[in-house]
């Protein structure tokens, strides 16, 4: 989102803080601030801004990376038993 302010400012979203949540405000990291216990906010300082909420729990990179792996082992494996029954055949 663009965002604009005169002086240093606090960028509240009424959406709930979850883990997994980050911020990067002119693509640098920043940290969010839990506003009122459950808000996400960011500080912004004065000026114009681009503000990037993402989304990227551990759990999703967790599951993606065992994913990938295990498709990689199902692919060796087909590739071994392949080459061990060509070999194995006859002529």
């Amino acid at each position: 989102m663009a965002v604009e302010t005169d002086r240093e400012a606090i960028l509240l979203l009424s959406e709930i803080f979850y883990p997994g949540w980050g911020v990067s405000v002119d693509d640098h990291r920043e940290e969010i601030i839990r506003a009122d216990g459950i808000f996400r906010a960011v500080k912004v300082l004065p000026g114009k801004h681009r503000v990037l909420f993402r989304y990227q729990p551990r759990s999703l990179t967790i599951g993606a990376t065992l994913s990938i792996l295990t498709l990689l082992l199902l692919c060796f494996s087909w590739l071994w038993i392949f080459r061990r029954s060509r070999h194995s055949s006859p002529g």
